[in-house]
């Protein structure tokens, strides 16, 4: 099958606009840069998440802080205001 250049819009091969490359570039880069792929550790879950999806709050702001409280103490949790919470190294 031979293709025609009737088979495609007068659009496709057109070249773009420096200014149109160059925004697509700073856009990538933004997306993919070191501070759109930061990560961050949970203090109550320890997952890791993306810094973008999380939220400071001080241990006082934390929602339903009770939960994280040891039900019985154990001598290798390091609890941080009755709170077991990670740490980072």
């Amino acid at each position: 099958m031979e293709l025609q250049a009737a088979d495609f819009p007068s659009e496709f091969f057109k070249v773009q606009p420096d200014s149109l490359v160059e925004e697509c570039i700073a856009r990538f880069i933004d997306r993919t840069g070191n501070d759109a792929l930061a990560m961050e550790t949970c203090v109550s879950c320890a997952r890791e998440l993306a810094t973008s999806q999380m939220t400071l709050l001080s241990l006082d702001a934390i929602p339903n802080c009770h939960l994280l409280a040891p039900f019985e103490p154990h001598p290798a949790h390091e609890l941080t205001g009755g709170f077991c919470c990670t740490h980072k190294p």
